[in-house]
């Protein structure tokens, strides 16, 4: 009896690791990556001279992604674009395939402008209007709570924590101003030579002489710099775009990304925002206007 249960247990033993050896399975043949030449983009006019269709007209089967050269992005096949002002726009469409993703541009170039852009009221507002030729300046609102604050999301931009009143005192941040203006849509930004920013952008190559305060850190930057901005609508909300080449944010850098920034309320005399800064994290601004 004993020699015939060692034989059961060792044949029990060998089925165990037989059942134990993992399996190996096919890889599946997904075909080869695309390539820019299997691409191609068509583009047709909308309903009127500021509209287009852009349209992924490719070889091969995928997942169309878009930035369309306006500061927007989109999804799909198909979308539809707003080009309000005469300009060289350069779209760009990365096609993703069971293989892998290729990208390909193409410019298209406007010479029409509409008009009815320029009355937008948002607009009006952030610059002050045809009348305002100095534009708007803005500084951040540090009388007021939540003047700058932090959070999970954009439309909780200051849940995680927001500053008290003039909480960051002597950090450069309270004298910078951040200045619009309607004519070719530029911003300024002047920092009084001192910027606040966040210790992940501390190492920009614009930036010198980083020292902590107060929780984030003090950089030397020669300022004004100069760059343009756009507004635009994403999802049903009015975003504030910001494109410069060297740093230009409202008084503290959070490194937004894309340099978007929603615009959660603006007012002839106060602007709140929030944007999505390089820690992924929503970080919120409360701005008024210079002299209110």
């Amino acid at each position: 009896m004993k020699k015939i249960r060692y034989i059961l247990i060792m044949a029990v033993s060998a089925l165990m690791l037989v059942s134990c050896e993992p399996a190996v399975l096919p890889t599946p043949d997904i075909g080869p990556a695309p390539t820019a030449a299997d691409l191609e983009i068509t583009i047709t006019p909308g309903v009127d001279a500021f509209h287009f269709v852009i349209e992924n007209t490719s070889k091969v089967t995928g997942m169309p992604a878009w930035d369309l050269g306006n500061g927007t992005t989109a999804n799909g096949a198909k979308v539809v674009v707003y080009y309000p002002l005469p300009n060289t726009y350069v779209i760009s469409m990365t096609l993703y395939t069971k293989g892998g993703n290729a990208k390909i541009t193409k410019e298209i170039v406007t010479t029409e402008t509409d008009w009815a852009y320029f009355s937008s009221p948002l607009i009006a507002l952030i610059t002050g209007g045809p009348e305002a030729v100095n534009g708007k300046t803005w500084v951040m609102d540090s009388l007021t709570p939540a003047h700058i604050g932090v959070g999970p999301n954009l439309d909780n931009s200051f849940q995680w924590w927001a500053a008290g009143v003039k909480e960051k005192p002597g950090t450069g941040l309270y004298d910078d101003e951040l200045n619009f203006k309607l004519m070719q849509f530029q911003v300024t930004y002047d920092n009084k030579g001192i910027s606040y920013v966040k210790d992940f952008r501390k190492g920009d190559s614009n930036y010198a002489n980083a020292r902590t305060k107060s929780g984030d850190w003090m950089v030397d930057y020669v300022t004004p710099v100069s760059g343009s901005w756009s507004y635009i609508e994403k999802d049903g909300k009015n975003y504030l775009k910001i494109t410069s080449a060297k740093p230009i944010y409202p008084c503290f850098d959070t490194g937004a990304k894309d340099g978007e920034y929603l615009i959660m309320k603006v007012t002839e005399t106060t602007m709140e925002l929030a944007c999505i800064g390089g820690d992924n994290n929503a970080w919120h601004y409360l701005l008024r206007t210079k002299g209110s």
